[in-house]
């Protein structure tokens, strides 16, 4: 995998290492840890533009709250073909339609991000895709959930 190429160690205060839903760190000084995670699916968005510009942001909100996280705000790398074909222009806008609704419900604002058109290959688009990376808030870090079993006797519902 690529995260087992990087130190996610070095001072970073780690909770939850890497293959967990969501990424989680310590806040020093605090009983407070941030939850954080990377998502989108391009299939999803190519098919219905909308919904998968919803599942990218809802995909990242499931992960982040699955580790006990409240969603505070997304930051996006939008990744398209070219913008100047009506049908790629059409992805990027009602993607972000979708991301936005999304958004806006879970009243988590979008603080940064950056845009990348004209991916393409012998004149065919990439997915369009929109990757969501969105952060949480652990109020205490008892309340960190992994997906692991905790003790023996753990039930599976």
């Amino acid at each position: 995998s690529v995260y087992s190429q990087y130190d996610y160690q070095v001072r970073t205060n780690t909770a939850v290492a890497p293959g967990s839903d969501a990424a989680v760190l310590a806040i020093r000084g605090t009983r407070k840890a941030l939850a954080m995670s990377i998502d989108c699916n391009g299939r999803y968005v190519y098919l219905d533009p909308v919904e998968g510009g919803k599942i990218a942001v809802a995909e990242a909100a499931r992960n982040v709250v699955c580790s006990g996280g409240e969603p505070l705000a997304i930051t996006d790398c939008l990744n398209y073909g070219n913008p100047e074909k009506p049908d790629i222009f059409w992805q990027f806008e009602k993607s972000i339609d979708g991301m936005s609704e999304a958004c806006r419900v879970l009243e988590a604002p979008v603080i940064g991000g950056n845009v990348s058109f004209y991916n393409e290959t012998t004149g065919e688009a990439v997915y369009p895709t929109p990757v969501v990376g969105l952060v949480g808030l652990i109020h205490d870090v008892d309340h960190i959930t992994t997906q692991g079993f905790k003790q023996e006797g753990d039930v599976i519902l």
